[in-house]
């Protein structure tokens, strides 16, 4: 039996703080790599192929056996999803991360039941001044705001190990790492 290191899924609404906080948890905790993500959507201003995400079309990702943690489009057909195969190889060297929805951390739980999870909130009016600030169109954020209140996507918590409100960055950040040190 392999020993696995640390895995942790970051999951929250849109406009949480998800992706932000895997950020900064792979730069502050030394060891933890991000376990990098197939998406169909659009590249965000900063991010890079290969590193923020495997950017792919609709027909690449259909194709790529290789993902078996999918995430099924919840927001204007984007599909989402995490390979088995790059968990197995980083896991067994590195504490590993994903920014995950709900769906794809109980799919990774369920083959890696060690993996904890990190559920991540903030209120409907500050995640929608979120994804104003980081550039989502008016179109995308009405459809994730929607999509936010018909999932029920705040009763996710239940699923969770921890569970934090994102309002402020600095306290936030300080609870991941106290918890991760932890386990």
């Amino acid at each position: 039996m392999v020993n696995r290191k640390r895995i942790v899924a970051v999951v929250g609404p849109s406009g949480s703080g998800k992706t932000k906080m895997g950020q900064e948890i792979l730069r502050d905790l030394l060891g933890f790599t991000q376990l990098i993500t197939d998406t169909t959507r659009a590249m965000r201003t900063g991010e890079v192929q290969d590193v923020s995400y495997h950017f792919k079309s609709v027909e690449e990702f259909k194709a790529s056996e290789h993902v078996e943690f999918t995430e099924y489009p919840k927001d204007s057909g984007t599909f989402y999803g995490l390979s088995k195969d790059e968990v197995v190889k980083k896991s067994e060297t590195m504490d590993c991360y994903a920014v995950l929805d709900i769906n794809g951390a109980l799919a990774l739980k369920k083959h890696f039941p060690d993996a904890k999870i990190i559920f991540i909130y903030s209120p409907i009016e500050v995640l929608e001044k979120r994804m104003r600030d980081r550039g989502d169109n008016e179109d995308s954020i009405q459809k994730r705001l929607a999509n936010i209140e018909a999932s029920k996507e705040f009763e996710n918590d239940k699923y969770a190990d921890l569970v934090i409100e994102n309002i402020n960055f600095d306290d936030v950040k300080n609870q991941i790492i106290s918890y991760i040190s932890s386990i």
